[in-house]
């Protein structure tokens, strides 16, 4: 039967990627019929089209903002909704489920109602060899350690006491 159904608020997930093991935190996670799973997240900031709705088209496109060398143009919740789809998908408690994904914003929270959408799973798969690789390079001695160029990206890194910058 069809019906609302919570299955966690703020519930930690874990699971390993490539030998590293990632967590995250979800917002929450529901259901209004039995074959679907919803991720919903609560934005405060801005959210732009570009940042979720990645289809097989723009899928390229968004896996290069997201790995390349500029951190302004960015799409933060797109590797925000990867990760909680590699956090979720192989949940055996989930399985069988369709995975969609829901964005809160608060600026927009009288205006409209909140949109449902998956991930392309071309873009899942391009991002798993483009973290694969930058997981690699990260841990390989023979490939020195680089600055970033972008003074603004330090202003909340962890690291910024340890790096010099």
């Amino acid at each position: 039967t069809d019906g609302f159904t919570v299955f966690g608020l703020e519930q930690e997930y874990s699971t390993e990627l490539f030998g590293y093991r990632f967590k995250g935190y979800v917002d929450r996670l529901d259901s209004f019929t039995p074959d679907t799973l919803r991720v919903v997240d609560y934005k405060t900031g801005i959210v732009t089209d570009k940042d979720i709705f990645i289809d097989d088209d723009s899928a390229e496109d968004v896996a290069e903002a997201l790995f390349g060398p500029k951190n302004v143009s960015r799409p933060k919740i797109a590797l925000q909704l990867y990760i909680y789809d590699r956090l979720l998908g192989a949940r055996p408690e989930f399985s069988g489920k369709k995975l969609v994904n829901c964005i809160y914003s608060a600026s927009q929270l009288f205006t409209s109602l909140p949109e449902q959408f998956t991930v392309s799973e071309k873009f899942v798969s391009i991002v798993d060899v483009k973290l694969a690789g930058l997981l690699s390079s990260m841990t390989d001695i023979d490939v020195p350690f680089a600055m970033t160029e972008d003074d603004s990206a330090c202003e909340y890194c962890d690291f910024r006491k340890i790096c010099g910058k």
